[in-house]
């Protein structure tokens, strides 16, 4: 079990971020997902894990079938830097993402980022490890939400296709935004997961342009009419009675 972390730098500067931009104007599904990782990396909860137990690795999750690795290893973040930069991004994108979806489709949406970038990272480790006959490509563990926020970078590029993003002082078309990231950052920080960041623009494309994306659309919209229902017919007998 590891000790609570103290308050650091990169967790004041967040806090900063979210004062400036006022905390009523983030949504609130994106706002508990900031504040959710905030507290597993201070470790407010006592989490009984360490880092290591719940990171990423294709031996860890085939070979040990260590299936909660799946999810809780997107929680995680090495340093308050780590933590600092992917809430800010999480919170510019899930400002965008939960207006348009609503928070329990987006809820849903992150939930299958979580588990499909997890998943991708594994295949991805499996390809390379075929290609170059290294096995230590099975064993690299990665952490952070990283994966999940390429997956959405890729999802509002393909709600605007033709728009425009600066990158480096460089315009770029938004379709083209996520490959043009994952490289710049490739060649400027050679400790990032490369195929982290790869499983996100994968899965984002395998959400808006294939049917498993448009199927789990479909439940969930179709849950929430189901839910929306049996509302209104509650607060119809409720009337009755009054």
């Amino acid at each position: 079990m590891t000790r609570p972390r103290r308050y650091e730098l990169g967790l004041i500067l967040l806090l900063v971020h979210i004062l400036h931009l006022g905390a009523d104007t983030i949504p609130p599904a994106t706002l508990g997902l900031v504040f959710l990782q905030s507290m597993v990396y201070l470790n407010i909860f006592r989490k009984p894990w360490s880092t290591l137990d719940v990171c990423i690795s294709a031996d860890a999750v085939i070979q040990q079938r260590d299936y909660k690795r799946l999810i809780l290893s997107a929680f995680e973040h090495g340093d308050d830097m780590h933590l600092y930069y992917n809430m800010v991004s999480l919170i510019l994108k899930g400002r965008q993402l939960e207006k348009i979806y609503g928070w329990g489709k987006f809820l849903s949406l992150v939930i299958f980022l979580t588990v499909f970038t997890s998943l991708y990272y594994i295949l991805l480790a499996y390809i390379v490890f075929y290609i170059t006959n290294d096995t230590s490509e099975l064993s690299h563990c990665a952490i952070g939400f990283s994966a999940v926020l390429f997956a959405m970078k890729t999802i509002l590029t393909r709600l605007q296709p033709d728009a425009y993003q600066q990158i480096l002082n460089i315009n770029v078309k938004a379709i083209y935004a996520p490959w043009f990231e994952l490289i710049i950052i490739y060649l400027l920080v050679p400790n990032a997961s490369f195929k982290g960041h790869l499983s996100g623009i994968l899965v984002g494309l395998t959400y808006t342009d294939t049917p498993i994306g448009w199927g789990l659309d479909y439940v969930v919209d179709k849950c929430q009419e189901m839910i929306n229902g049996e509302e209104q017919e509650d607060m119809g007998e409720e009337q009755k009675q009054n």
